[in-house]
This record gives C-alpha cells, structure tokens and sequence, in this order.
C-alpha cells in the first residue's frame, strides 16, 4: 500500500495502480447479430410448425373421399394425362390417369362409338374428356377445370414419368399450401384398379386404396416444395412477431418498474443516461427522482 492506494500484484512491480472495479462493459450481442438469430430461429419454428400442422391433419382424419371438384387435363411425357382433385380442409387427394378411350368408355360404348378400333389421337382423348366431365365438374361448388397439372404431386415440375400401366392418387396435406404428400399406386386395367402400393409415406393403421373411400393413417413423407416453402415463410413471419413482441412487452414492464430493460437491475439510484452497472447498457428511461 502507497498513500493509500492499494497495488495488484502484478502492478506493484512496474509501481502502477490498478483499478480494483473497472467499468462494466456490455456483453448483450450487437442488434444486427440478434435481428440474424432472431430471424434464424423464427425461420426454424415455421419449418417445424408446417411439418407439424401437415402430419397432424393427416394422422387425425380420413383422406379426402368427396366427389371431385377440380378436374385437370393435360399432356406430359408425350402422353394425354387427367387428375380429378378432391379436399378438405388441410388434405387433398388427386387421381390420376393416363387418358385412353378404353378409361373414357366401358367396352360396349366403346365398341359402339369406334366400331373399328378408336384412333389413336391425344387431341381427341382431351377434347372427348372435357366434353363428358367439365359441365359436370362445374356444376359442383367450388368446381373448376384446368389445363395443367398441380405444382405438387406425380406430375410436379421435374417429376419423372410414371411407370406404364400404372394410376395412382396422390394425397397432400399442409394449411395453407400442400406440403407433404404421399401416393398409393394400382395397376391400371381400363375402367378398375387392382392392387395398392403405398410409396412416400408411413402407414400408421388401416389399408390404402388408390381408388374409392380409403379409411387408414398414414403419415407422408414426401416434400411438396413450392407449398412448404409458403408455409414455412407465413408460419415464420407469425413467430417473428411473437419473438419480437414478447421481447417488447418484457423491456416495456421493466421500464415502468423502473429497471434496466436489459438486464432488470435496479436503476432507480442511477443517473439518467448513465450505464447499467449490471450489464452496461445504457437505460433510455429519465428518472425524476433518485
């Protein structure tokens, strides 16, 4: 000790004083890296809330089995194809088939209609189905017909073609968009399909059926892109919201209570615009009294 200036150790040799309580300096992260996490983690639970919502609708109700009220036609991999779409709230099922005169007409029609064998034209297969189904299909509330396939499913962009001879029903689930997906395919023999193979998704319980009322659970696995990319950017804006505010809200009683905001030190003995002594952030609140 020197005129009453207490020395560290390691000072005293080179006789220079130290401060026994240094300034408290703040270790809450730069605004910029907390606005990254914040947006990071909100990005993560709208992920997670989307896959949550899709697997629940589909692990707590029956697909759809409606009538169809969205009918497509249309030509892919060189061949005439439709998809007759049917939903609920949060499902969706979509059968699909490759167009031929032989799935447009039961063999006595068919006989009747091409006594000589029916042309081999993929015009003429659209055009005759859109003639027999879409005044039907309008009819139906909510009913429209299309001209292309859905963004997700067996025929999304990039898909591959099916296998020949096969129908299958696609099922997606997600609220808002279709997320997730499952299908179960048949061997297609005309007017009736035989066999059910279940491809992209978890069978829980029950039997799936590629046509007709299929009363099963099964969870699907298969990502539909464009609809959970969607989800998880609407489901990540909500969280970003509640991260933001609950953060508010907690600084804002803090203030009244007359706390730092930060750390929740009690500022009440400390000058306004000084540092906490906590945490050193700087209080913006001025108090009146001390």
């Amino acid at each position: 000790m020197r005129h009453g200036v207490t020395l560290h150790p390691k000072a005293a040799r080179y006789n220079t004083p130290m401060a026994t309580n240094p300034a408290p300096t703040s270790t809450r992260p730069r605004p910029l890296r907390r606005g990254v996490r914040t947006a990071a983690l909100a990005l993560v639970l709208g992920l997670l809330t989307s896959l949550a919502v899709a697997a629940t609708v589909a692990f707590s109700a029956d697909p759809p089995s409606t009538p169809p009220n969205i009918m497509r036609s249309f030509m892919a991999h060189g061949q005439p194809w439709s998809i007759s779409e049917s939903s609920h709230f949060g499902a969706r099922r979509a059968l699909w088939s490759q167009l031929t005169f032989d799935s447009l007409y039961t063999p006595q029609d068919l006989k009747k209609r091409f006594p000589d064998g029916p042309p081999d034209d993929a015009a003429l297969v659209l055009n005759t189905l859109r003639e027999m189904y879409d005044p039907l299909i309008l009819s139906r509330p909510g009913g429209r017909s299309l001209h292309s396939p859905a963004s997700w499913g067996q025929f999304a962009p990039g898909a591959a073609a099916p296998q020949p001879g096969l129908r299958g029903s696609d099922y997606g689930f997600g609220w808002p968009f279709t997320c997730l997906w499952y299908q179960v395919l048949g061997n297609d023999q005309g007017m009736t399909v035989v066999g059910a193979q279940l491809r992209g998704g978890l069978l829980i319980s029950g039997q799936p059926a590629t046509v007709g009322d299929a009363h099963c659970r099964i969870i699907p696995l298969r990502p539909a892109w464009p609809g959970l990319l969607g989800n998880t950017f609407i489901f990540a804006a909500a969280w970003l919201l509640v991260l933001l505010a609950v953060p508010m809200l907690v600084r804002a009683k803090r203030r009244r209570r007359g706390l730092c905001p930060a750390c929740a030190y009690d500022l009440r003995g400390t000058p306004a615009g000084s540092p906490c002594p906590e945490c050193g952030s700087v209080s913006a609140v001025r108090w009146d009294s001390v």
